[in-house]
């Protein structure tokens, strides 16, 4: 799935590695065709990786399907590079 990143000053563009993250979930065989993409919002929050002094950005789970349950996002860190 892709992710989106929050707090990135305007000045600042990045490019992430990888573009998307793969999402395990558990959810009951008679729910499991109610489930797609948009049941799940991923973010990275720059702000708080720079507050951190981290080298990457850390994936969140920020809107989930009530229908999951045991998400796991992999990988548990995005590597970035600032382009000027």
């Amino acid at each position: 799935l892709p992710f989106s990143i929050v707090n990135l000053p305007e000045d600042v563009i990045i490019n992430t590695y990888p573009k998307d993250v793969d999402v395990t979930y558990k959810v009951s065989l008679s729910n499991f065709g109610k489930i797609n993409p948009s049941s799940f919002v991923i973010e990275c929050n720059y702000q708080m990786s720079s507050d951190n002094n981290l080298q990457y950005l850390v994936p969140k789970l920020t809107v989930k399907s009530k229908l999951v349950k045991n998400v796991k996002i992999s990988p548990n860190r995005i590597d970035f590079v600032i382009e000027r």
